[in-house]
C-alpha cells in the first residue's frame, strides 16, 4: 500500500504540468491548464504570479474550469506566454496563509473601493 502514494503523486505533478494552447489572437491567449482544476490556491499562485510579469495586463484562472485567460500587450512580454505560464506552474499553489491573507485583503479594500466610487458618483 505504501507503493500506490509514489506514482499518484507523480502522476499528479505530471498532470499539474500539462498545458494546452486553446486559442490566441493578438494580445490574448486561452490556456487549458488540468493543474489548476480544482485547486484554488494554484489557481491564485498562476494570476498572481503572470500579473507580476511585465507586458501581462490581465490573467483570469477558472479552478473550476482548468482554463486561463490571459491578456498581454506583446511588445513588452520579457518571454513568451508559455514559458511564463510554464514558470508560474513550476512555483506551485499558494500555501493557505497566503490564500487567507490575499482574500482578507481583497475583502478590506473593496468596501473602501465602493464607498470611494459611491462618493464620485454624487459629485
Amino acid at each position: 500500500m505504501g507503493d500506490v502514494k509514489g506514482p499518484v503523486d507523480l502522476r499528479s505533478a505530471v498532470e499539474s504540468r500539462k498545458r494546452s494552447l486553446r486559442s490566441r489572437i493578438y494580445g490574448r491567449d486561452r490556456w487549458e491548464v488540468p493543474g489548476i482544476l480544482g485547486n484554488v490556491r494554484a489557481a491564485a499562485s498562476l494570476k498572481a504570479l503572470l500579473e507580476s510579469e511585465a507586458g501581462i495586463r490581465r490573467v483570469v484562472a477558472n479552478d473550476a474550469t482548468g482554463r486561463v485567460l490571459v491578456e498581454y500587450t506583446p511588445s513588452e512580454l520579457t518571454d513568451s506566454v508559455e514559458a511564463l505560464l510554464n514558470r508560474a506552474l513550476d512555483f506551485g499553489p499558494m500555501s493557505p496563509s497566503e490564500f487567507n491573507a490575499l482574500h482578507e485583503s481583497k475583502s478590506s479594500v473593496l468596501p473602501a473601493l465602493r464607498a470611494l466610487a459611491s462618493a464620485e458618483s454624487t459629485l
